[in-house]
């Protein structure tokens, strides 16, 4: 959670490259906001390493969105309270690797993706053998939670980033960590079996006409859900812009919003339907980006899926 006391550093955190905050709560009256990042898995304070690793991510982005440094993130502003509040939801919990690439040294330049790998040991993830340690091994834990010597095979790796320091550090207490918490949790880690994202059963037992018709229904069902989702995208990358044009107080125009979606004018002009939409005034203060995707998907599930559009339209 983040305070943010200037109104024009609403938008800092977009200008930054970080996600999008699953909460943005707006004060009415002074534009005083809070924003939110959702984490998909808490992170518990017994576990000394990912706290310190949390820690780094909340003190850099902080600093890069020049939010008020005193905050201590143990209580957030009502987002429920709509009467004193806009709120802006999106429905995303994220893991805390999505944060890492901001995190900032001590000379506050931003980390690289490459400098994570662990042969690189000159930049260490949040400064410190421990969690670099512990990140590039759990990761690895992951993928070979399953093999039949996988304490052994772990214990080799942890030695093997160890080598690369140029002090090493006791693995002993992190390797002994990362494979308990791996072998409690083992199930989690089984490779699903032929999991379809449509839900679909294997064709058994049809005639040859009816195996075609079967086939043909599928992959338009399948052909309406992924171009749905594409739609779906598109409101999300338009939405953002728009806000980001209105609390910078730029003109809303076709040429803009594609400078900040990084589309074409083309593709925006074929967007019209759904940025007039986007514009039209809502009497309710509390505005989300599920709402329009789910327009979306209730009528991607029926026949007339072609009136998308138009019902986006007329609802908004």
């Amino acid at each position: 959670m983040m305070d943010i006391d200037d109104e024009s550093l609403l938008t800092e955190w977009q200008a930054q490259g970080l996600p999008t905050p699953t909460i943005q709560t707006i004060n009415k009256h002074n534009n005083k906001a809070h924003l939110v990042w959702l984490l998909e898995v808490p992170v518990w304070k017994e576990h000394k390493h990912v706290v310190a690793y949390y820690k780094a991510i909340v003190n850099s982005i902080k600093i890069l969105i020049k939010a008020d440094q005193a905050y201590q993130n143990h209580f957030t502003k009502n987002f429920l309270n709509t009467d004193m509040y806009r709120v802006t939801y999106n429905d995303v919990a994220y893991e805390l690797d999505d944060f890492r690439d901001f995190i900032i040294s001590d000379s506050q330049e931003k980390y690289h993706q490459q400098d994570y790998e662990y042969e690189k040991v000159g930049n260490l993830i949040a400064g410190s053998r421990h969690i670099h340690l512990f990140e590039v091994l759990r990761k690895y834990a992951y993928k070979i939670v399953w093999e039949p010597n996988f304490k052994q095979c772990l214990s080799k790796k942890a030695e093997e980033i160890n080598g690369n320091f140029e002090t090493p550090i006791k693995v002993k207490y992190i390797v002994k960590s990362i494979y308990n918490f791996c072998w409690e949790n083992r199930e989690k880690f089984k490779p699903q079996k032929n999991r379809h994202v449509m839900g679909f059963k294997k064709i058994k037992n049809l005639p040859a006409q009816e195996f075609k018709q079967e086939l043909t229904s599928r992959q338009r069902q399948s052909a309406n859900r992924t171009s749905t989702i594409k739609n779906i995208n598109k409101v999300k990358v338009i939405k953002t812009a728009i806000e980001y044009l209105k609390r910078k107080k730029i003109p809303i125009t076709l040429k803009n919003i594609a400078k900040h979606t990084g589309k074409s004018l083309r593709t925006m002009q074929r967007s019209i339907k759904i940025i007039e939409a986007l514009l039209v005034e809502d009497s309710c203060d509390t505005r989300s980006i599920r709402l329009i995707p789910q327009e979306y998907c209730l009528l991607a599930k029926r026949s007339d899926y072609g009136t998308i559009l138009e019902k986006l339209v007329n609802t908004s």
